[in-house]
């Protein structure tokens, strides 16, 4: 691994010095030192050793990378936002990196900073680049934070792991400077995972009858109606800008293009595609799935990959097709085919809905994951009363959707919104 420049690892502050404990095995070997980097400068000056360090991981996260980070900041970030970079060395080797994005918002009109991690704006479970020992990487990184408390007020971190040490009482109580801090928590999103290990056979005589039966039966009438049915796998750069083109005509046709959502609704995000998919796909980590019948793209999938970890990206198919399932048909046939691949897990990415409510992935991933979202309030003194409307706010908010018939009819579906569509205001969420 390439040494780390002295001026991304210099010594180690007093406040990050006593998040360390000097009986630890790493301490024997090298101290922790954490440093903040700020500005779009300062991932390039990272990258090499960012980029090494992901690579050590055992299990990274895609969302995680400067690839997809530089490309998040460079096509969704607003004006005025600052990115913030921080960092933490053992040594002269680059251990821990927490990429952020300082937002200014209102909160109940009041003008007030708001950190967030980079990765969860477009990404998913994105975490940490952490070589160690989770718990002193994030102290480490906490007290660098701390040091810098004047210039934000919110912290909104979001899909932190089960097990994550911020969601951990003890893990606070250790750290110093954090008594006028209030912290909330809350479960955000389900996925759904799949170990890749044993055979495709055995996997699928695992799942229930009717999962088995009704995926066949769809195959078979897809097959007997459209014989020419097959599976394009498009990897290479200078063919998946194309391919995935391919893929938003078929997601605008479907139910997303008729809510306003998915990757279609955003020309940003789909920039942000346009720029990151080459680049992953020379490495082997992007890949456009297209299912085509009678002539026509039926279903389109975009997966991405980083180690041994597959990502199950976005999906669409079109309705004119819905009778057979296609979308189902076409992940679950890239699924069988990663069997044997190397690969260790297949991941769906989280939603807001717990797995046993998505009928479409609850029968083929039997494994879940909860993530969390922490809210972390650091106002002064003369701001402390807006924390506490803001909270009285939440709590009306919620018993007004308690209150709500569920017998009440959905909206009609919504004219989808152009390409050209105003960009979102941000503001403090409760």
């Amino acid at each position: 691994m390439p040494p780390v420049r002295p001026a991304l690892c210099p010594p180690m502050s007093p406040a990050v010095q006593a998040t360390r404990s000097p009986s630890t095995p790493q301490a024997a070997d090298a101290a922790l030192s954490a440093r903040l980097l700020r500005g779009h400068g300062a991932l390039e000056q990272l990258r090499p050793q960012w980029q090494a360090a992901l690579e050590r991981m055992a299990a990274p996260s895609v969302f995680v990378g400067p690839t997809y980070i530089a490309a998040t900041l460079r096509h969704l970030s607003e004006p005025g936002d600052e990115p913030w970079f921080v960092t933490v060395c053992q040594g002269q080797n680059l251990v821990g990196l927490l990429p952020l994005l300082r937002r200014r918002v209102r909160l109940l009109g009041w003008p007030v900073h708001r950190l967030e991690h980079a990765g969860t704006i477009s990404g998913d479970r994105p975490g940490i680049v952490c070589l160690g020992d989770p718990e002193e990487i994030w102290a480490a990184m906490l007290a660098v934070l701390r040091q810098h408390r004047r210039e934000w007020q919110l912290a909104d971190l979001r899909e932190l792991d089960e097990g994550s040490p911020l969601l951990d009482e003890a893990f606070w109580a250790a750290q110093a400077g954090w008594a006028g801090a209030e912290r909330r928590q809350e479960v955000w999103t389900y996925a759904g995972w799949l170990p890749l290990e044993g055979r495709w056979e055995d996997y699928f005589a695992s799942r229930s009858r009717n999962a088995r039966q009704g995926l066949r039966r769809r195959e078979r009438l897809l097959f007997e109606a459209y014989p020419d049915t097959h599976i394009e796998v498009v990897d290479r750069p200078e063919a998946i800008g194309p391919a995935f083109e391919r893929y938003l005509a078929v997601e605008v046709r479907g139910w997303k293009g008729c809510e306003g959502v998915g990757l279609w609704s955003d020309p940003r995000q789909q920039d942000l595609y346009r720029e990151v998919l080459p680049e992953l796909s020379r490495h082997g980590q992007a890949a456009v799935w297209l299912l085509r019948s009678g002539g026509r793209d039926i279903a389109a999938l975009v997966r991405l990959r980083q180690g041994r970890t597959l990502y199950e990206r976005h999906s669409a198919y079109d309705p004119d097709y819905a009778r057979f399932s296609p979308s189902t048909y076409l992940c679950m046939e890239a699924v069988r085919r990663s069997f044997g691949s190397g690969c260790a897990e297949s991941d769906v990415l989280g939603m807001p809905e717990p797995l046993e409510s998505r009928p479409a992935i609850y029968p083929w991933y039997p494994h879940g994951r909860r993530t969390w979202r922490l809210r972390l309030t650091l106002l002064p003194l003369h701001l402390k009363p807006l924390q506490w409307l803001q909270a009285l706010r939440a709590g009306l908010q919620a018993r007004q959707r308690q209150s709500r018939s569920p017998d009440t009819a959905p909206p009609p579906c919504p004219t989808p919104p152009t390409p050209h569509a105003p960009r979102p205001t941000a503001t403090a969420q409760p």
